[in-house]
């Protein structure tokens, strides 16, 4: 989302935008052609060349309820080569790994805090164009490593906020504060 939003000041006008009437009649012939079961045949061979196990009936019915309202609010990005690209649903990757009710919930309440569809088409679809033409041009290894480094850097910050809020930290001068502290609270001089 917040990728987007920055996507947009920097290149709104990079891409043509599709007219409603040209992305509703691509969306239809889309879907003329498309089914709800060979879309799920389609996502279980991607699943499947990509190592992972086939997609659950219930991953499956969530991936094509979020392509069905990527439809619906023009988000999904027709290319000129008759494909389609949409982002499959946040929980999918974890869906594996975790209760289907518990991914049913996470994905209700992210799709609430989903504001995108507040953006207005003319803006955000030529921005979405432009991010995903520059993702085709990255390889996959590059993607990985960089969302490897964000997420080792979260965690560090993560673990970092829990010593410093759950314990007296670590280091000697931290411990001698935090002990000074506490004597001055007890004798109510703070």
């Amino acid at each position: 989302m917040f990728g987007t939003l920055a996507l947009l000041l920097l290149s709104a006008s990079s891409a043509a935008a599709l007219s409603k009437s040209d992305y509703e009649e691509k969306a239809s012939s889309f879907l003329k052609q498309q089914t709800k079961s060979g879309f799920i045949e389609h996502l279980n061979e991607q699943e499947v060349a990509a190592g992972r196990p086939k997609v659950s009936e219930k991953r499956g019915d969530r991936a094509w309820k979020y392509f069905e309202e990527q439809l619906k609010q023009r988000k999904a990005i027709f290319s000129d080569d008759d494909t389609v690209a949409y982002a499959l649903p946040y929980t999918h990757t974890i869906s594996r790994f975790i209760p289907e009710a518990w991914a049913d919930i996470i994905e209700s309440v992210l799709m609430k805090l989903d504001f995108t569809h507040l953006i207005p088409h003319e803006y955000y679809y030529p921005a979405k164009v432009t991010l995903h033409n520059y993702q085709r041009k990255i390889p996959d290894h590059i993607i990985s490593f960089v969302q490897g480094g964000l997420f080792a850097f979260l965690a560090v910050m993560f673990l970092r906020m829990c010593i410093g809020r759950f314990t007296n930290g670590l280091s000697k001068e931290t411990i001698a504060a935090a002990r000074y502290y506490d004597e001055m609270k007890a004798k109510k001089a703070i």
